[in-house]
């Protein structure tokens, strides 16, 4: 299978005309689900060139990286008709087809060391973990003398490590797939890692979670670009939610302790199966037979936090799954997470996800992703 932006998008050096041609004059010839957005000042709009949005592929990149996004823009630009808001190109190292790491070819419509045209935002997507062959190639260098004259450079998963080889990361904050996180750190020691984000902007520099966070960080900058109401219809045209509930994570942090734990994996598991009980460091020593200090400091040196910062985590995430998956009360939920009482929950729950229980079941929960029967 071959994806080339060309199919979809006006092509480089086609008159205005011919651009705005290719897509629907009214509301009838939108495709199905896609509303028309006019903004108040789509006269304005419509003496403006579209915002050029440019995807990098290359050998082993991952496809849907790219192409999530880029159809989330794609159908911002189907829903601005009189003057298309954006412009998608593929840039590679060549413009002969790329070979991604599911086997899907993607075609680039220019090669980036011959594209001189403004770009205004830049789509990096990443590899499989582990892959430093980005560190090889030509891309590196191109990007960094490019990425001053780009308005926003931004990166899909691990894009972020090509981010980190060309020098952009320094002193800012940035999140990639939680998988990548450490060999980013370490890679690049002077970035700022934040690994339970799904997206974050720092100035230019814009970085997302992994695979599918991309979709939402493409609909973060619609909305920066074209407002809440061009965002919210191509969410809707997606069936993705437009916002996560605040400080979502994007993993478990039991699937990471289970990843890391070595000496501590029977504790881990114990630590599931009480975590309803008022549990105490000394406790969880003497389920290791340390003593509290040896035990405290060899926990926070393999699994990256101390005792009891993993099991607040580790509550917080079970009364998030039950919220999820049940439909308890709050204050079994509050209960069988040892988190004691509703108002404990409530205060909890909001520093860390940013949202209430109430809330979050309301938009998460079993009853509100039920199927409906036709």
């Amino acid at each position: 299978m071959i994806f080339s932006s060309a199919v979809s998008f006006a092509i480089l050096g086609e008159d205005s005309r011919a651009a705005k041609d290719k897509y629907p004059a009214n509301k009838d010839d939108l495709p199905y689900g896609l509303e028309l957005y006019r903004p108040k000042s789509h006269n304005c709009l419509m003496t403006k060139p579209p915002k050029v949005i440019a995807g990098l592929a290359y050998p082993g990149c991952l496809s849907l990286d790219l192409i999530g996004p880029m159809e989330a823009f794609n159908y911002a630009a189907l829903s601005t008709p009189e003057s298309p808001a954006y412009q998608l190109i593929m840039l590679g190292e060549t413009t002969n087809p790329v070979d991604t790491l599911s086997g899907i070819k993607i075609v680039a419509d220019h090669t980036f060391e011959d594209y001189a045209a403004p770009i205004d935002t830049l789509l990096i997507p990443g590899m499989r973990t582990g892959d430093m062959s980005y560190q090889n190639s030509q891309i590196v260098p191109w990007l960094k003398a490019r990425a001053p004259h780009i308005r926003r450079v931004a990166s899909v998963c691990s894009g972020a490590l090509i981010l980190g080889a060309a020098g952009l990361l320094d002193h800012r904050s940035v999140t990639t797939h939680w998988m990548d996180s450490q060999d980013l750190g370490t890679l690049y020691p002077k970035a700022n890692v934040v690994d339970d984000q799904i997206y974050i902007k720092d100035g230019p520099i814009y970085s997302s979670g992994g695979v599918t966070a991309g979709i939402d960080l493409a609909l973060a900058m619609i909305e920066e670009d074209l407002g809440h109401g061009a965002a919210l219809s191509v969410a809707k045209r997606m069936i993705v939610v437009l916002k996560r509930a605040g400080n979502q994570t994007q993993f478990s942090d039991l699937l990471i302790a289970q990843e890391k734990a070595h000496k501590f994996s029977s504790l881990i598991n114990w630590l599931e199966i009480n975590i309803d009980q008022p549990l105490t460091v000394e406790q969880m020593a003497d389920q290791c037979a340390m003593s509290r200090r040896n035990f405290a400091r060899a926990f926070a040196q393999e699994l990256g936090s101390t005792p009891i910062q993993y099991l607040k985590r580790r509550r917080q995430e079970r009364a998030k799954h039950l919220l999820e998956t049940t439909d308890y009360p709050l204050a079994r939920i509050a209960n069988e997470a040892g988190l004691k009482d509703t108002e404990n929950l409530r205060r909890t729950f909001v520093a860390q996800f940013g949202i209430s229980p109430k809330h979050y079941r309301d938009r998460f929960g079993a009853k509100s992703a039920s199927f409906k029967r036709v």
